[in-house]
């Protein structure tokens, strides 16, 4: 693994966390890591701070949650993406 998100690694929770992934699969445990890691970036957030934003969270049905505000941001990143290959 690149070590750009090693850094999370710090944090207990996100190594219990990537560790139980891990022991199940390599591939999935380190994509959820960047995957996480490119979030916080894009957010200017910590994996603290979104576990403290979702246990406040109203999970109603016109509540966003954090996978819905990802999937968004995925949309507009793939469509810079394209936008400038071309």
């Amino acid at each position: 693994m690149q070590p750009k998100y090693l850094y999370l690694l710090k944090n207990e929770r996100v190594r219990r966390w990537y560790e139980n992934l891990n022991a199940k699969s390599y591939l999935t445990a380190t994509t959820w890591l960047r995957t996480l890691g490119l979030y916080c970036e894009l957010e200017n957030t910590t994996p603290d701070e979104i576990l403290i934003d979702t246990t406040n969270l109203n999970l109603g049905i016109n509540s966003p949650t954090l996978l819905d505000e990802w999937k968004e941001k995925e949309k507009l990143v793939h469509i810079s993406y394209v936008l400038r290959r071309f």
